[in-house]
């Protein structure tokens, strides 16, 4: 539709004006499109559609000067953009990033694509100014260990190892207590009397105290060299209390149903 001007001359007859209040309003209807800028009426704010191109191009009249509202193929004048572009039509990418409040560039925002570190795995490096491995490199090796400090039973130098520390370590082994049934003694264990088949004690398993009762081997016939005779073996007393504790097996009967009964060996208590 080319333009036309809006106003209607009443001094003609009716199918004349009606003609032309037709052409106007379709003048407004298509936005005065054509290929040529309309001239009937300028004012800022009038609308064109400039068909000189393919497709055409919505403007505004402003200040003299005819501005593209949008542009379909490029970012236009008046600055909308194109969502097909996917921002890439922004004038410029590194100020829209510090539009968004962000001071780093796209190429070290780019340095964490790929990086599947949690936000507290991130926050372990918070605080670091310098390469981390430099830091590791340069941290300063002790002191080698003169004769002096060996010798010195006041040694505190940090790494050393020094008379007193020695002193207190051994001092600690020697400190295990002896007494029978405590934390870290030994004896030769069994279960209660029974003529029933008995579970094997396994090496390495634990066994509660209230299991267990201590024992001891004795024969009902015995010589002066030391060998017994006759098949009559005693593994412990009646009398005897059951033990507290956790206890570790450190020995391991047989699991042969032709000895599974009487079962004994050491234990070790660790708890």
């Amino acid at each position: 539709m080319a333009t036309t001007t809006r106003v209607l001359d009443a001094n003609v007859n009716g199918t004349v004006y009606t003609s032309n209040a037709n052409d106007a309003l379709e003048a407004l209807d298509t936005c005065h499109s054509g290929a040529t800028a309309p001239t009937d009426e300028v004012a800022n704010g009038k609308l064109w559609l400039d068909t000189s191109t393919t497709p055409g191009v919505l403007k505004i009249y402003n200040n003299a000067t005819w501005v593209a509202v949008v542009n379909s193929t490029t970012v236009d004048d008046a600055g909308g953009l194109l969502a097909a572009n996917s921002l890439s039509d922004v004038a410029s990418a590194a100020t829209a990033l510090s539009n968004l409040g962000l001071s780093a560039t796209a190429t070290e925002i780019n340095v964490l694509d790929g990086i599947t570190a949690s936000t507290t795995e991130l926050n372990y490096v918070d605080g670091v100014t310098s390469d981390i491995q430099t830091q590791i490199d340069n941290i300063p090796q002790p002191p080698e260990l003169t004769q002096v400090q060996v010798e010195d039973d006041t040694s505190t130098v940090f790494g050393q190892v020094s008379g007193q520390r020695l002193g207190q370590s051994i001092a600690a082994l020697v400190s295990v207590s002896t007494t029978g049934g405590d934390v870290g003694t030994y004896l030769f264990g069994r279960r209660t009397f029974s003529a029933d088949p008995q579970a094997q004690f396994v090496f390495g398993d634990t066994y509660a105290g209230s299991t267990l009762y201590p024992a001891g081997l004795s024969s009902g016939s015995a010589n002066t060299t030391g060998t017994m005779s006759g098949s009559t073996l005693a593994i412990g007393d009646t009398a005897a209390s059951a033990l507290s504790g956790t206890w570790r097996a450190m020995g391991q009967t047989s699991s042969s149903i032709s000895y599974d009964e009487g079962l004994v060996t050491l234990f070790v208590r660790i708890a």
